[in-house]
């Protein structure tokens, strides 16, 4: 019953972790695309790659508190899994914003998958064509990644 309940903090500290992952990637991706009008791709993979970063240390450290080296084999993984996913949200990213003609803000929104609660009707055929492959981006970011830093923290104990 104990095991199970530290599970649930795991998952707890997880899904805490992917908001402020999420914070770090609009943060980065808001100052350069629109504060510095950097190109809206380039900032894409810079908040991204802010996020991810984030991802790893935090997750390691604080949710499976992970105590082997930084340059491992499931830092490879990660970045091999997140390099795929960093993929999945561009293309959702130039599907909304250069195909679409979405605002950068707004598209950046759509491509992570947090939908305004007051969307337009016009909106709505973006939002469920990224339905799917958000929900891809989404489910292989846990299922993928959950297990590469669970291993990472069971070999360093």
């Amino acid at each position: 019953m104990e095991e199970k309940g530290t599970e649930l903090r795991k998952a707890g500290k997880f899904a805490a972790v992917g908001v402020v992952n999420t914070l770090v990637d609009f943060l980065v991706f808001t100052v350069l695309a629109q504060a510095l009008s950097v190109n809206v791709y380039l900032a894409q993979v810079a908040g991204y790659s802010a996020g991810v970063l984030n991802s790893y240390v935090l997750n390691r450290s604080w949710t499976f508190r992970a105590r082997g080296r930084f340059f491992s084999p499931a830092l490879v993984k990660f970045l091999v899994l997140s390099v795929c996913m960093l993929g999945l949200s561009t293309g959702l990213l130039y599907l909304c914003h250069g195909v679409a003609g979405v605002p950068k803000l707004a598209a950046k929104v759509l491509a992570t998958g947090i939908f305004p609660v007051r969307d337009s009707p016009a909106a709505m055929p973006i939002i469920l064509a990224s339905a799917i492959p958000q929900s891809i981006c989404l489910s292989g970011n846990f299922f993928l990644n959950t297990p590469v830093l669970v291993a990472a923290a069971r070999s360093a104990s």
